[in-house]
C-alpha cells in the first residue's frame, strides 16, 4: 500500500470533500481517502500495482479539483 498527499487548493467545503472522496473511491485500488478541508489536502492510500499517483490526480482534476502531489 502506498500513501500520498495532495494539495488541492479548491477545497472549500464538505461538498468538495465528498466529491473528491467519492471519485477516488470509485477506483478499487484506493484503500483510504482522508480530506482535510482546512489544510486543503487529500491523503490517499492505494495499491500502486493497480493505479498511480497521476491517475488519482487526473480523477480529481476531471471533477474540477486540480491536485498537486506533495513531495
Amino acid at each position: 500500500m502506498k500513501e500520498v498527499v495532495y494539495n488541492v487548493s479548491k477545497i472549500s467545503c464538505g461538498g468538495c470533500a465528498n466529491a473528491i472522496t467519492n471519485v477516488l473511491r470509485q477506483n478499487p485500488a484506493v484503500e483510504k481517502v482522508e480530506v482535510d478541508i482546512v489544510a486543503k489536502r487529500v491523503d490517499v492510500s492505494f495499491d500502486e500495482s493497480e493505479t498511480s499517483e497521476q491517475a488519482l490526480s487526473d480523477k480529481m482534476a476531471a471533477i474540477g479539483y486540480p491536485a498537486a502531489l506533495v513531495k
